[in-house]
């Protein structure tokens, strides 16, 4: 089976398997001496954070470590919202942002009880900094969120962004629907990256690795190893 898979699948692009041979070979090689390691994705819509997510979880559970993966819709707000279009259209952005803040903090405080070696979360507690800015919260209230957060550190950061109009066409092309989003759109999205580059010093204080990539012209698969190769290098620098 390793022959088929190297001798026919990747015929034609052996330099990708050798990549992959090597990155799996290096995931084998890690050993996480503080369990869990923590890892928090954020970024604008359709940047493909939740692609990257599902294929490095994959690589890392297929090479004998156990990850778990605290995706958005953990949030009971957010999966509630997400059930109903009309209540979700009709939402106060900012009030929502506030009231999400204080259930990731609880979620993000219960994660060491986790028995995993790795714990991925999608959109975590820093991404809130971006959408408070997003929704015109004051500068005091991004201090006060700052400060209730205090030491909780996120091991590796990956901050993923794309063009507005890639994005777009990325949601409605992958979409039965037409209709208008409250978030993932235009106005929305070019708000929350001046946002990002706005409240970025906070990322600082949080993370102790960070990782921005600009996924609008490259391929998922590239994303993904870039970001596999980013992770084992922050838990191989922690041995």
């Amino acid at each position: 089976m390793d022959d088929y898979i190297k001798d026919i699948i990747f015929k034609n692009n052996c330099d990708r398997y050798e990549e992959l041979v090597e990155l799996n070979s290096d995931i084998q090689k890690l050993s996480i001496k503080k369990r869990p390691y923590l890892i928090e994705f954020l970024g604008s819509a359709r940047s493909g954070k939740s692609t990257t997510i599902e294929l490095i979880a994959d690589v890392f559970r297929k090479n004998g470590l156990k990850v778990s993966v605290v995706d958005e819709e953990t949030v009971k707000l957010t999966k509630t919202i997400n059930e109903n279009r009309n209540q979700k259209m009709q939402v106060n952005s900012l009030d929502y942002t506030n009231n999400v803040i204080e259930e990731k903090v609880v979620l993000y405080d219960s994660y060491n009880e986790f028995d995993a070696d790795i714990v991925i979360f999608d959109r975590g507690i820093n991404d809130e900094f971006i959408w408070l800015y997003t929704f015109g919260a004051s500068s005091e209230k991004l201090e006060e969120y700052h400060n209730k957060l205090k030491d909780r550190y996120v091991d590796t950061l990956i901050l993923l962004t794309c063009d507005i109009e890639v994005s777009l066409k990325r949601k409605y092309f992958n979409s039965l629907s037409v209709l208008p989003n409250k978030w993932t759109n235009p106005e929305t999205l070019s708000k929350y990256l001046e946002g990002l580059k706005k409240v970025s010093n906070y990322f600082e204080n949080h993370a102790v690795s960070k990782c921005y990539i600009d996924s609008t012209q490259e391929e998922k698969i590239k994303i993904a190893i870039q970001v596999c190769r980013q992770i084992i290098e922050d838990i191989s620098a922690k041995q």
